[in-house]
């Protein structure tokens, strides 16, 4: 394209970016490892209550339905007998996690996939976004909508000796869905590194929204987030995901847990049952 022969501006390498991204795979399942050390804030800000929560997942991306094993529980105290379960709704994790439809986490895009998503994305409010008008598709040519976002250049600078484009973004529209405020962009291969995100949360006697940074890494050729640190009124989000893998297939029955009793015995594919290790 011309304008590598000169220097792009914010909304081209914005552009570039969202190309760089779909063209990367989104995998059927992600396998990872997840552990928090956030923590809350309690009596007005003068106690502290960590949170603990190491936990292996299996994800069947279609849906958000998800095997999980808990090692250890929200204030970080091992579990003795570590037994997996089946998480199909978002209230679930509070079982073992503080952090609602965690296993959305690694593949969440922020809104930087062409496609629209089949349900809210991870940060975003319970209700969906409004929807454009359909575009159409002519051939193999997509048209394709503008950014939602005022893009400004804030200046090339490094991350982990990386050199990357780092844009602000301002929503023109609709800010709860438009979640994004800033990108820092690999300057060769255009893929994200680093965003600011708004996360909301919605508590039962509330609802509230803070800025998270998120790290990004590519492993075995898909955009996975691999951290998160983010710090609210009433706490702090700090996750960590690591030991990633990407299942080409899992059986139907895995995520069935009214199957399980006819699968007494087998081994769930993919889901370690040993402890996670650094």
């Amino acid at each position: 394209m011309m304008w590598f022969l000169m220097a792009l501006s914010p909304v081209q390498i914005y552009s570039e970016a969202q190309a760089a991204v779909n063209r990367l795979p989104q995998p059927a399942y992600v396998a990872f490892s997840f552990e928090n050390e956030g923590y809350t804030f309690m009596q007005h800000h003068t106690t502290i209550a960590p949170r603990g929560e190491l936990l292996r997942l299996l994800v069947r991306a279609s849906d958000g339905a998800a095997v999980v094993v808990a090692f250890k529980d929200m204030a970080g105290e091992d579990i003795p007998h570590k037994v997996a379960g089946v998480v199909t709704t978002p209230n679930a994790w509070l079982i073992v996690s503080n952090v609602e439809r965690l296993g959305d986490f690694p593949l969440a895009d922020f809104g930087v996939r062409y496609p629209a998503p089949a349900r809210p994305g991870f940060f975003e409010p319970a209700e969906p976004a409004p929807q454009p008008s359909p575009l159409r598709v002519i051939a193999d040519v997509v048209a394709v909508a503008p950014p939602p976002y005022r893009i400004v250049d804030l200046g090339d600078t490094t991350i982990d000796a990386r050199p990357v484009y780092h844009l602000g973004l301002d929503p023109i529209r609709d800010p709860a869905h438009n979640l994004l405020r800033q990108m820092w962009i690999d300057k060769t291969t255009f893929l994200p590194v680093r965003y600011v995100v708004v996360r909301t949360v919605e508590a039962p006697s509330e609802e509230y929204s803070y800025p998270v940074t998120v790290d990004s890494a590519e492993v075995d050729g898909r955009l996975v987030n691999v951290d998160a640190d983010g710090e609210s009124r009433v706490g702090r989000a700090k996750w960590r995901v690591f030991a990633i893998s990407f299942p080409d297939s899992e059986p139907d029955w895995v995520f069935d847990a009214a199957q399980w009793p006819r699968h007494n015995g087998e081994q769930i594919p993919n889901l370690a049952p040993t402890r996670p290790t650094r």
